[in-house]
């Protein structure tokens, strides 16, 4: 296998790139060292004088980016990440086999820790709402008059008992279908909430580059609000960052750079928002799509094409990638731990109950079952409770 004469410069492949892709092609600990991943170890197949420049995206058209430009004009042989093939790109340029598979989808911060703090507020609520009612029929049995204030209390302790489970039943619900559950995260944003968010400008569209999307795409997600990506951060660890410390913020980015998280002082979970088909101008995302290499027709030929795509095939299929070469590359184990771990799918898209989300439930159920162990201990031993309960029930009488 060998790459034509006017791919190399001198023995030296030169590539170009505009932002790192972790765990892909991204630079070793400390920057100083050559990027590393399984799309650099595509080239070192053919040699190891391998030469990265980066180009900034905002040089660019609707056909040709401002990565692809230097393929285009010969100065690079192609870029050091894969592209999406389309129609214009295929008259510019030569295209390879897979170099991988991937998704570009929407995520947000997991937002669910809020509302498990709402269920928490309205387990307390709910156990003030148990003593005045306790304390009630204590004095209602012992001939004491009330005070005004005790009825009030009593009456607003009911209303937010009311409104507590009606919210409650409200979150939980969805979720259940027959004797399964349904896996949804009830705190999450669905699409058209989002878009809804991001026309008036109380949500933030975050990608790699500003110029991320085609005019038609921008406006299909923020209308005439911008021209442009929000926030445009193309350091993958500080755009994790951002999205964690900023519930505001949404991302769009592929699956794997969810694995970047790792990479984060202080990480969060992240919850995919889906996109319901159709919806003009975006059939292309949350769908699996193919990526590939471009290179220049005039500057390179057929042999060159072929000779990687043999690599491709042979060494870099999509198990191999999604099975050795992506793990091979995570900088820390949580990383691929974390998305392994993740709770899979079953026919009809129902999957086994989770006790986690009826946690809330044991908040009110513990307590009583608490209470029942220790009044069966005490009929257990009717020898010391038994004068214990006569003087509870008859105190004047044992007088």
């Amino acid at each position: 296998l060998h790459l034509d004469s006017t791919a190399l410069r001198n023995g030296t492949l030169h590539l170009s790139y505009g932002a790192y892709n972790y765990p892909f092609f991204y630079p070793r600990h400390g920057g100083l060292r050559k990027p590393i991943g399984f799309l650099t170890d595509v080239w070192k197949t053919f040699t190891k004088d391998l030469e990265y420049a980066q180009y900034p995206y905002e040089h660019s058209s609707s056909v040709c980016d401002g990565i692809l430009l230097p393929v285009l004009q010969g100065s690079a042989l192609t870029t050091a990440g894969a592209y999406t093939p389309t129609v214009a790109r295929s008259q510019l340029f030569r295209q390879s086999s897979a170099a991988y598979y991937t998704a570009f989808n929407f995520y947000e911060a997991d937002r669910s820790a809020d509302q498990q703090s709402t269920e928490l507020a309205h387990c307390l609520t709910s156990l003030i709402h148990f003593l005045v009612e306790t304390m009630r029929e204590i004095n209602d049995g012992n001939g004491v008059q009330r005070h005004l204030l005790v009825d009030a209390l009593r009456f607003a302790s009911h209303i937010v008992l009311g409104i507590g489970v009606t919210l409650t039943v409200f979150y939980h619900q969805a979720g259940f279908r027959g004797n399964a559950v349904l896996y949804s995260n009830t705190a999450q944003s669905s699409f058209s909430n989002l878009v809804a968010g991001l026309h008036d400008g109380s949500r933030q569209l975050m990608t790699k580059s500003s110029t991320t999307f085609t005019r038609d795409q921008l406006f299909a997600l923020v209308g005439n609000r911008t021209n442009r990506s929000d926030v445009a951060e193309p350091d993958q660890a500080q755009l994790m960052q951002k999205l964690c410390e900023n519930h505001a913020l949404v991302a769009m980015m592929e699956p794997n750079s969810v694995r970047a998280m790792s990479l984060v002082k202080k990480p969060c979970e992240l919850s995919k928002i889906a996109i319901p088909k159709p919806w003009r101008f975006l059939e292309n995302f949350d769908v699996q799509i193919i990526q590939t290499y471009m290179m220049s027709r005039t500057d390179t030929s057929r042999s060159s094409v072929e000779a990687m795509d043999q690599v491709l095939l042979r060494i870099f299929s999509q198990d191999m990638v999604e099975s050795f070469w992506t793990n091979r590359y995570l900088s820390s184990r949580k990383a691929s731990i974390a998305i392994s771990s993740a709770p899979k799918m079953i026919e009809n898209g129902l999957i086994p109950m989770s006790l986690i989300r009826l946690q809330v439930l044991f908040y009110f159920t513990g307590p009583g079952w608490l209470l029942s162990i220790i009044i069966f201990l005490l009929e257990l031993f009717p020898r010391f409770t038994t004068p214990i309960m006569l003087y509870l029930h008859y105190p004047k009488l044992l007088e």
